[in-house]
């Protein structure tokens, strides 16, 4: 299918199925919509809920679907010039590819996730997409499901793009380029992602993943594990010529949680300090976060000076200055969005974990806070943790954490200027 270009060919769903279902051929010069009309469209789309698109305004399961049939296998599909938006759940879906071909293309606004590869998929490429802010649960999940595979793919002069996470009451939660694989399941691997920009979206790291490589980008986010997943490991991995961050606010911690083992390399990398990154020749069991929290120390306050709160996670926002728990994406005057991972800033609101130094300088801290250095997420914090929030009114907040559960965090904290 051939459009003129993408202002003049659109496309718009007529029913609740897929839009474009591909077991083989080419897409070119077209934009596709799977809301039905202008009326639910634009400024009038929809998330919905549930990360799901449950009540959305999207009609369209998925704008365009590769693969997905159990007994056939979509070959030599290609895709070029051609805008996919507005999809209920995700706006490209890929599942039994080879030769998949993703070039120029943009994909935006999905009621579950903007990209999803779940395998059996080989030999793909994307080269100069760009993948939009607006999701109800993750920017791109590379995540193939169990005994399935992911591998031998490249992303090339991508935009990775989560500056606008959270407009039009989608979620902030899930800016990440996530990769998914099984424990000691080398099938999984040799996924190259070259010459990208990744801005306010995270690597997200779970299981064990072989032979990735991340090679000169000039945008890199943090490279994390969640802490609700025992391991996150890259085997024989290469970390090359990259700059973490941006010129203006260059990463110092480019990684949480996540292992690197057997013969991976860093080199090139920007800041130097990222080359130190620590090699394991051994997968681990499991292993605690490697972002630098305090141990278990008491934090200088008691139940008569600092207030104890529970608040439920999956988003829920909590004011310090009002001590108020705002639902789930209700606009508000919020300083702190709490989700399972990770702990998030909201606005101009910062976050950093104390070290036990830190905790040890006591009040001779507290008097630094304002010149402190802070952080916008927060990944792997944990049972014991103690923080300090900068908060959107300018004032400071100590905060431990008294309690993790399935649901919801305790807090306990007090302001110090």
């Amino acid at each position: 299918i051939i459009g003129a270009d993408r202002q003049r060919t659109i496309f718009r769903s007529a029913s609740s199925g897929v839009m474009f279902d591909m077991q083989g051929g080419e897409l070119h010069n077209f934009t596709a919509y799977g809301t039905p009309d202008a009326a639910s469209s634009g400024d009038n789309w929809n998330v919905g809920t549930g990360g799901i698109g449950k009540g959305g305004s999207a009609q369209s399961l998925m704008v365009i679907r590769v693969g997905s049939s159990p007994t056939l296998i979509a070959k030599d599909v290609v895709i070029s010039n051609v805008t996919a938006e507005e999809s209920r759940y995700d706006c490209l879906y890929i599942r039994n590819s080879q030769n998949l071909q993703v070039l120029n293309c943009n994909f935006d606004r999905a009621g579950r996730v903007v990209i999803h590869i779940a395998g059996n998929d080989e030999n793909f490429q994307f080269s100069g997409c760009h993948f939009g802010s607006l999701w109800g649960l993750y920017q791109f999940d590379l995540q193939p499901n169990k005994g399935k595979f992911v591998r031998d793919g490249m992303f090339l002069n991508c935009v990775f793009d989560g500056t606008h996470a959270g407009d039009m009451n989608t979620d902030t939660w899930g800016a990440l380029f996530m990769i998914s694989g099984e424990e000691d399941q080398l099938d999984n691997g040799n996924i190259s992602v070259v010459g990208c920009t990744f801005r306010k979206i995270d690597v997200r790291i779970r299981a064990m993943f072989s032979k990735m490589q991340f090679l000169y980008n000039p945008q890199l986010g943090k490279l994390i594990k969640l802490r609700t997943n025992p391991t996150g490991e890259l085997r024989d991995a290469t970390i090359r010529g990259n700059y973490f961050g941006t010129p203006q606010k260059p990463l110092k911690n480019i990684v949480s949680g996540v292992t690197f083992t057997g013969k991976s390399t860093f080199e090139g990398n920007t800041p130097a300090a990222t080359n130190d990154t620590k090699i394991t020749s051994q997968s681990p069991v499991a292993l605690e976060s490697a972002a630098s929290h305090a141990p278990n120390s008491v934090l200088k306050i008691n139940p008569q000076d600092g207030k104890v709160v529970t608040i439920a996670l999956a988003g829920h926002q909590f004011n310090f200055e009002t001590d108020t728990v705002l639902d789930n994406r209700i606009n508000g005057e919020a300083d702190v969005i709490f989700y399972s991972d990770p702990l998030k800033a909201v606005g101009k609101a910062g976050l950093k974990v104390l070290s036990a130094a830190d905790l040890k300088a006591g009040d001779k801290l507290l008097s630094k806070l304002s010149s402190a250095e802070y952080e916008t997420s927060l990944w792997g914090v944990k049972k014991g943790d103690t923080i300090a929030v900068k908060t959107n009114s300018g004032r400071y907040v100590v905060m431990k954490i008294l309690d993790q559960q399935k649901e919801d965090y305790t807090i306990q904290y007090r302001f110090v200027k």
